[in-house]
Order: structure tokens, then C-alpha cells, then sequence
């Protein structure tokens, strides 16, 4: 195996590797696939006969087996998942939604998925290993102290499930210190019509003190004028017990 860097974990367990094989071929209705961080493409070899084009995405050219680097159905991309321009690939694609999946590197994890967020109108299915923790703060468990930013964040355009849970390190080369899941986020039908950037801006000033009230929050960065536009009942929730929708009128409501 060649040398890993970029804190990246090979999967080294067949049943994991044949579950997400047999997933994707039952669930994803696709000719086309991407795959972020491949490795060593223990996944991708018993994908080839699969979908009709693969698309590797991997930072570190020299961890992909040369025997992938001349298949005719895989194209191998030298790129950083996390600023990758998934549009450019949409196109490359002839306009088909992209289905998206890897076992990422862990460090890595928030900023991809925030990338793929950001390109979510050119996506149509993700699935994704994640350690758990991470997980847990994908899922959108509202009333929960692992609701926060990335759980809106990710949950205003994504549908996400949790498809498998508490794979052990001993599944990994090298072994991580925390146990795995798999999540998969399928793109919702909806138009919100805001900015990125504001949705980002809003939950890091409501998430940022989760013990504190949504309107002791805001007036760090709003005036009293402005907040009293909201409804009191919300100003004096906490944010882990504010709904996505209600997150969406305080932007709306506030117009900044």
C-alpha cells in the first residue's frame, strides 16, 4: 500500500466495503458516480462494472493504484474537495445531478461538506463515512445539544439519514481513535431564495453561545430595534430549540 497522508483512513473490512458496494447499487439510480477520496480504491474497484463513468476526486496523486490511472470509465481528478468547483463537473457530466460518495478524511469532513452544500443545486445524492460524532451533528435532532450550526446548515437542503453507525477503528489502516458512521444526504425540492453566506453568518451568531437566549445572541450583533421584530417566544428560546423554518424567518425578519 502506498504511503497515506492528508489524514485519510483506508477501509480494510469487507463487509463495510461490500454494504456500500451493494448500497449504492440498490439505491443509487445513476450511470454516473464521484468519489471523494478514493485512496487506495478498495470501494472503486467493485464499482467499475457498475456505474458506465467514475469520477476520483483526490488530493494526493500518488495514493491511487496505477492499474485505475488507464481504466477508460474512470476519470481521475488531482483536486482539493474542499474548494472543488462541482459545477464544472455537473457540466462534464452533460448536465446530470451528480451522486456523490467517499470515505473522507476526517479533518476534512466539514469544510467537503460544506463545499457540497455550497454546489447543492448541481447534486442530487451524497453518502458519506464520517466519524460518528460528526454524524450525529449532520442528523437533525432539534431539542438535542448536538443540534447546531452544520445540523441547519446541512438540513435547510438535504435530507439526511443515517445508513450505518459504530464502525470500529479496527476497520481502518491506520485505525482512527473514535468510531465511524455512514450518512447519506439526498437533496430536498426546495427554493429558499437566501444567500449562503447569510444562513452561514446567522447561525454562527445564534450557535456560537448555545447556552445563551436567542436574543442576548443577536444583540451582540443587532439592535434592540431590529430583534424586536421577532416574535418573543423565539428571542427567548435557545438555539437548540429553534426550528430550521423559524431560523428561516429570523433571517427573512431581520433582513441584514
Amino acid at each position: 500500500m502506498k504511503k497515506i497522508k492528508y489524514d485519510q483512513y483506508i477501509l480494510n473490512n469487507n463487509y463495510i466495503v461490500d454494504y456500500i458496494v451493494n448500497y449504492l447499487n440498490l439505491n443509487i439510480k445513476s450511470n454516473s458516480i464521484v468519489e471523494i477520496g478514493p485512496g487506495s480504491c478498495v470501494i472503486t474497484k467493485k464499482i467499475i462494472n457498475i456505474f458506465k463513468k467514475i469520477y476520483l476526486i483526490e488530493i494526493d496523486k500518488n495514493i491511487i493504484p496505477n492499474y485505475f490511472l488507464y481504466k477508460k470509465n474512470i476519470d481521475i481528478i488531482i483536486e482539493d474537495a474542499r474548494y472543488f468547483n462541482f459545477y464544472n463537473l455537473y457540466l462534464k457530466n452533460n448536465k446530470n445531478k451528480l451522486v456523490i460518495f467517499g470515505n473522507l478524511p476526517y479533518c476534512f469532513s466539514v469544510p467537503i461538506i460544506i463545499n457540497i452544500v455550497k454546489y447543492r443545486n448541481y447534486i442530487k445524492d451524497v453518502l458519506f463515512m464520517v466519524q460518528k460524532e460528526l454524524c450525529d451533528r449532520l442528523l437533525y435532532n432539534i431539542n438535542s445539544k448536538k443540534y447546531g450550526r452544520l445540523s441547519v446548515i446541512v438540513n435547510l437542503f438535504f435530507n439526511t439519514k443515517k445508513i450505518l453507525d459504530n464502525i470500529k477503528p479496527n476497520s481502518f489502516i491506520p485505525e482512527p481513535k473514535v468510531l465511524s458512521s455512514i450518512i447519506r444526504m439526498s437533496l430536498k425540492n426546495v427554493n429558499y431564495n437566501i444567500d449562503l453566506d447569510k444562513i452561514k453568518k446567522i447561525t454562527f451568531i445564534l450557535f456560537n453561545n448555545k447556552r445563551k437566549k436567542v436574543k442576548n445572541n443577536l444583540l451582540k450583533y443587532f439592535s434592540l430595534s431590529i430583534i424586536s421584530k421577532l416574535d418573543n417566544k423565539i428571542l427567548n428560546m435557545r438555539p437548540e430549540n429553534i426550528s430550521i423554518h423559524e431560523i428561516l424567518n429570523i433571517i427573512n425578519l431581520l433582513n441584514f
